[in-house]
C-alpha cells in the first residue's frame, strides 16, 4: 500500500510540474487523491480485517506517508534531486562468472524510485521499516545483494546516460516520526560499493554457480520476516540443533 501511494503521489507532481516551483507548500491535496485511490482499492472487506482495526491501522499509515513525504520533499529539493522514473524495471547482463549453462543471462530488478539532477543518480528503495542495521555490512555478510546489483543495473539505463551514480538508499517510512531514533535513510554508497565492488561479484558468481549445481546455503532465521517462516518443513528441520546452527553461520 505505501509503495502504491508512494507511486501515485510522484507521479501527480511530476505531471503537475511540482518541481519546478521551489517554494510551493507541500501538496496535501495531492497526497489526499494518491492515498483516497490506494485505500479505495484496499478495504477491510478485501484484506479480511475488522472495520474498525483497518480504520486505525490506515490513518496510522496516512500520518507516516505525511511525515515520510514531508522530510523527503526537503531533502530532495536540498540535494538539487528530483524522482525521475518510478517503478522501473532493471535488467542488464553483469560482468559476473556464470556457468555454462547459463551463460548471457541477464540479471533482473525492479527500483521503487530514481532520483536524478545535476549529473547525478540515485536508486532509492522503501521498506516499511529498517531494522537490520548499516547495508555495506549486509552486503559483505552476502545478505544483501540488492543495493549493489541495483547500482550497477541502473547505471545502464539510457534515461541515466551520462550521469554519475550516488548509490542506493532505502527509505523507511515508518521511522520519519523521529520516535524510535533509529535513521529515515540508510545508504550504500558509490564509494562502498568501489571499494567493494570485485568481491560482490566474486561472492555472486559462487552463489550462482553453486545454486546452478543444486546446492543452496542454510541460512537458519527463526525471527519476524525471517526465513523459517516461509519453509514447510521449518517444524521439523534442526535448525535449532546448535552443532548445525553453527556450520551454517560459518558456511
Amino acid at each position: 500500500i505505501y509503495h502504491a501511494i508512494l507511486r501515485g503521489f510522484y507521479a501527480r507532481l511530476e505531471a503537475q510540474g511540482f518541481w519546478e516551483r521551489p517554494d510551493a507548500p507541500f501538496p496535501d491535496r495531492v497526497l489526499g487523491e494518491a492515498e483516497d485511490e490506494v485505500f479505495g482499492r484496499f478495504t477491510w472487506r478485501s484484506l479480511g480485517v475488522y472495520p474498525l482495526l483497518w480504520e486505525i491501522v490506515s490513518d496510522a499509515m496516512r500520518g507516516n506517508l505525511r511525515r515520510f513525504l514531508a522530510w523527503d520533499i526537503t531533502e530532495l529539493r536540498a540535494g538539487g534531486l528530483r524522482p525521475l522514473l518510478l517503478e522501473t524495471r532493471l535488467e542488464a547482463e553483469l560482468p559476473v562468472r556464470l556457468p555454462a549453462a547459463l551463460a548471457g543471462m541477464p540479471f533482473q530488478g525492479r527500483a521503487d524510485r530514481i532520483d536524478a539532477g545535476s549529473g547525478r543518480f540515485r536508486v532509492v528503495d522503501y521498506k516499511s521499516r529498517w531494522r537490520k542495521g548499516k547495508l555495506e555490512r549486509l552486503v559483505l555478510q552476502g545478505e544483501q545483494f540488492q543495493p549493489p546489483l541495483d547500482l550497477e543495473l541502473a547505471s545502464l539505463l539510457p534515461a541515466l546516460s551520462g550521469s554519475v551514480g550516488e548509490g542506493v538508499r532505502f527509505y523507511s517510512v515508518e521511522d520519519a516520526q523521529g520516535e524510535h531514533g533509529r535513521p529515515v535513510a540508510e545508504d550504500y554508497t558509490a564509494e562502498a560499493h568501489g571499494r567493494n565492488r570485485k568481491l560482490v561479484l566474486e561472492s555472486l558468481s559462487a552463489l550462482v554457480e553453486i545454486a546452478a549445481e543444486g546446492r543452496f546455503t542454510i541460512r537458519p532465521d527463526e525471527g519476524r520476516g525471517g526465513h523459517c517462516g516461509f519453509c514447510s518443513f521449518g517444524e521439523l528441520c534442526r535448525k535449532s540443533h546448535g552443532p548445525s546452527l553453527a556450520r551454517s553461520r560459518a558456511a
